[in-house]
């Protein structure tokens, strides 16, 4: 091989790279949404089983902080911070870790970041949902959008929460 057939095999493998980088870029946007979409669902699972288990009502929280207090000024609505799964047994609606632990602390079930990149919105401009004994959320019907700063939030996945509490994902579209 001559390195004039050299330069030319390179030149094209260059070219080729170029071609696939916005796509491989775009896949792993998906691939953080959808992460990311199957981790608030298994949250919203998570606190409508514990909360029919126990018996009490289960907060799902958006996460305030986020490399040091960086989300804790974001609109209620946008959950990109992440979202904790708590049993709130002072009702406030925030939970907040005691030491020692007594019979009224709060119990923190689990903890949610979203994938680098994701964007999480929530329709009722809430930033805490509460899961009753039954199950229910709310008692309201409201959704979740999860797109990326990369691909067009069309691409994204929306959870879907009915008011009797069924949750599902769609891809695209709106919750009907």
């Amino acid at each position: 091989m001559t390195l004039v057939e050299l330069l030319c095999v390179l030149a094209l493998l260059a070219i080729l790279a170029t071609l696939a980088t916005p796509g491989v870029g775009s896949q792993i946007s998906r691939l953080r949404i959808h992460q990311s979409a199957s981790e608030l669902k298994g949250a919203l699972l998570l606190a409508r089983s514990e909360a029919v288990r126990r018996g009490e009502d289960i907060k799902i929280r958006k996460h305030n902080v986020l490399d040091h207090g960086a989300c804790s000024s974001i609109a209620a609505s946008d959950w990109s911070c992440g979202w904790i799964v708590f049993l709130d047994r002072n009702n406030n609606g925030t939970f907040e870790e005691r030491a020692p632990i007594t019979h009224d602390s709060d119990e923190l079930l689990q903890v949610f970041t979203p994938g680098r990149g994701t964007v999480v919105h929530f329709s009722s401009h809430a930033s805490v949902l509460t899961v009753n004994r039954w199950g229910a959320l709310n008692g309201i019907g409201a959704s979740f959008t999860i797109s990326s700063h990369v691909i067009d939030s069309a691409q994204g996945i929306i959870i879907c929460i009915s008011s009797g509490g069924r949750i599902r994902a769609i891809d695209g579209g709106v919750c009907t």
